[in-house]
């Protein structure tokens, strides 16, 4: 069998992979707080928990865990 390029493409080029701290581009992420809360709402789960949290009357907490995860890990070298 025959190769023509034994390189794989993922190896190629280094433009194409994303620094570590960087968010998806144009994602408009703080930090991971709002990859995690983003994740939350395409998946459905956020939904669920607002139910659970206004059936219980609770406050889920989401709002400050997604705050400590920006500050604990920010996309933005300026960020607190």
């Amino acid at each position: 069998m025959t190769y023509i390029n034994k390189t794989p493409s993922h190896r190629r080029s280094g433009s194409s992979m994303q620094k570590p701290n960087q968010p998806p581009p144009n994602s408009g992420a703080r930090g991971l707080g709002d990859i995690v809360d983003k994740v939350a709402s395409v998946t459905g789960i956020k939904s669920v928990v607002d139910k659970i949290s206004k059936i219980t009357g609770k406050d889920c907490g989401c709002q400050k865990r997604r705050e400590a995860l920006n500050k604990l890990v920010p996309f933005n070298k300026g960020a607190e």
